[in-house]
């Protein structure tokens, strides 16, 4: 009986036993595995494999053009550019800002124009005519403070043919009190359109006067002869009103603000804008008031070191030139009287009192005679070396004979 029981003991035990094992076999594959998973997640992810990068492919030459096809290209391009240029000179200066092309505007006077900004007018006209064909508004403001009719009119004869301006706005009064302003302004326009035949002309008249003096209303009466468009600044800022009117100048009250040249600009966008939509042509030449101006856009000049000028001596100089007509003299001072003559051709020409113009550069232009004739023999003696050393050189027409 005993030993039955202890049979049945022993096999309970026994199955006990397998069933702890296999308990003990499942728990350690669990710590296993959850180990196992753990390490993997652990694991650092390895970098993507880079491809390669491909070797660029090599770029394909270019044909080489031979010398014949490079001349051929040449001379279409410049083929183009002729027919172009050609194509711009049947227009006037509104006709070519009306057709897309470039253009160049000379800025002439003395300081109101000098101290002025015009870049709000070349950019209003870019902005609006030049903007599709990316041509350029071109401004040259060779305006002076000193500047005055007689010295630039001598001083556009001596210009060179490029630029060739298109517009020239003008603005004188300042310098020009005393001297013939109806010849010298018209003489000034006559230069103008035989140095730049095309060039149409704008004037201003100056307002730091705070009136239309008598200078101003020759400049304004030679304009109304030869068509020339004014902008009466005085005029604009008068009628706005005596409350406004001073608002347009600077503390001085005479020369213009910043305000007066804004309107400036608008001014010259408008007018111009006006002959842009009338497709206004160029310049019609017109009667002159003086005979003289014409004369007078022929003048040129003759510097000191010319090898037609010939030092004679301490005081005197001689000269092989042909000359009719206006004749001047250019001098570091303002001499006159018995300082200094002129023989030509066995005529004596005395100089009167001192009346010279003032360049800007401080010089004078000083008048030797209207109508000087020379075929032979011109000599030009001082009443000093000192005055002898100060001469500049000639304003001479040469004659036509």
């Amino acid at each position: 009986m005993s030993s039955g029981k202890h049979k049945k003991n022993s096999r309970a035990n026994s199955v006990i036993l397998a069933i702890v094992l296999v308990l003990v076999i499942i728990v350690a594959a669990g710590i296993f595995l959850v180990a196992k998973i753990q390490n993997v997640k652990d694991a650092p992810i390895p970098a993507p494999t880079e491809e390669p990068a491909a070797t660029p492919a090599a770029p394909t030459p270019e044909p080489t053009l031979s010398p014949e096809e490079l001349k051929k290209l040449e001379e279409a391009a410049l083929a183009e550019a002729a027919a172009k240029d050609a194509e711009a000179a049947k227009y006037s200066f509104y006709q070519k800002l009306e057709n897309g092309y470039g253009t160049d505007i000379l800025i002439l006077g003395d300081s109101t124009a000098a101290d002025a900004d015009f870049s709000a007018l070349s950019e209003h006209l870019q902005s609006k005519y030049l903007s599709a064909s990316g041509s350029a508004v071109n401004v040259a403001n060779l305006a002076n403070a000193d500047g005055n009719l007689l010295c630039d009119v001598l001083r556009v004869n001596e210009m060179p043919d490029k630029p060739d301006y298109d517009l020239a706005i003008l603005c004188y009064g300042q310098n020009d009190s005393g001297n013939d302003v109806t010849q010298n302004f018209e003489s000034l326009i006559v230069a103008l359109k035989s140095r730049f035949p095309d060039c149409s002309i704008i004037c201003t008249i100056e307002p730091g006067f705070h009136a239309i003096t008598t200078e101003l209303q020759a400049m304004t009466d030679v304009c109304s002869a030869h068509h020339v468009p004014v902008i009466n600044l005085f005029s604009e800022f008068y009628d706005k009103g005596s409350d406004s009117y001073f608002d347009y100048f600077d503390s001085s009250q005479t020369s213009l603000g910043e305000k007066g040249i804004d309107e400036w600009n608008t001014l010259l966008c408008a007018l111009i804008g006006e002959n842009v939509a009338q497709s206004t042509g160029k310049m019609d030449d017109r009667p002159l008031i003086s005979r003289k101006s014409e004369e007078m856009a022929k003048l040129r000049f003759i510097p000191i070191d010319d090898v037609r000028v010939s030092r004679t001596d301490d005081t005197s100089y001689s000269l092989d030139f042909k000359a009719k007509g206006a004749s001047y003299i250019l001098h570091k001072q303002d001499v006159g009287g018995s300082d200094v003559k002129v023989i030509a051709d066995d005529i004596l020409y005395q100089f009167g009192k001192p009346c010279g113009v003032k360049t800007p550069d401080g010089s004078y232009i000083i008048p030797i005679h209207e109508e000087l004739s020379c075929e032979r023999d011109f000599t030009i003696t001082f009443s000093s070396k000192e005055l002898a050393d100060g001469l500049e050189g000639f304003y001479l027409i040469e004659s036509s004979d």
